[in-house]
């Protein structure tokens, strides 16, 4: 609208000027004009300007909202293989695949959102990370059934060994007896690396898994790119700043 009254106004200014021969009201009018043609382009400009100013922030802060969910995303998945190495069992094993679930749920959202559509590396990036986790919960629906059913079975017969050993005490807590201290079938079975080969493999070497690897060389740098987040060059001997997850992993 700035533009088109500026181009009237300079054709009125310009128009008015010819026709006044240098002098009288006419003159001045057409000079009015072309000044106001000045201070409408003047504002046009700075209306633009602050409309792309505008325009760039709402798209880095829309780019800054799906960095925070992938990083939350790869971060709920690192915790909870953390604690599923802490307590293997029937129960923590259904636990972390329903985290597996859920941020595969939120890989798939960010990945049909329409700023992924100019980013084909980033997109692809996030799929192998969503085909990981797709890869676990296949398992697990596979070969759950058996695990949980075996869990029952030692969850009863500690629950039995417990009560008999606290019943036979006389005048003083039992202690744990070896046996009862270690591993049950049920996590035993779940520590097959043949019966249960990718989360074996997630156990033991997550930071080189493809949903590592994607995340840390493609997708994270991507979308801090898209961001404008920049980096702090490494100073020599700092450490990375990157959490390794502990021995096992």
């Amino acid at each position: 609208m700035l533009l088109v009254l500026a181009i009237a106004s300079a054709i009125g200014g310009i128009a008015v000027l010819n026709g006044s021969h240098g002098e009288g009201i006419a003159f001045e009018v057409g000079k009015w004009l072309l000044q106001l043609t000045t201070v409408l382009v003047g504002a046009g400009a700075i209306a633009t300007l602050l409309r792309w100013t505008d325009l760039v922030r709402a798209r880095r802060e829309a780019w800054t909202g799906l960095m925070h969910e992938v990083i939350a995303a790869g971060n709920t998945i690192e915790m909870a293989g953390r604690t599923l190495q802490a307590d293997i069992s029937a129960a923590s094993y259904q636990r972390f695949i329903e985290t597996c679930r859920e941020v595969r749920a939120v890989l798939r959202r960010i990945t049909a959102a329409p700023a992924l559509h100019e980013d084909e590396e980033l997109r692809n990036g996030l799929n192998v990370m969503r085909r990981y986790l797709t890869t676990l919960v296949l398992e697990c629906e596979d070969r759950y059934l058996a695990v949980a059913r075996q869990q029952q079975l030692d969850d009863y017969f500690l629950e039995a060994q417990l009560k008999k050993l606290a019943t036979s005490a006389a005048t003083a807590p039992p202690r744990l007896p070896t046996e009862l201290a270690a591993s049950m079938p049920a996590a035993e079975m779940l520590r097959n690396a043949v019966r249960f080969k990718e989360l074996t493999a997630f156990r033991e070497s997550f930071d080189k898994s493809p949903f590592r690897i994607a995340y840390v060389r493609t997708v994270k740098p991507l979308l801090e790119k898209h961001a404008g987040v920049h980096r702090r060059p490494r100073q020599r001997g700092s450490p990375s700043g990157a959490v390794r997850p502990p021995a096992g992993w």
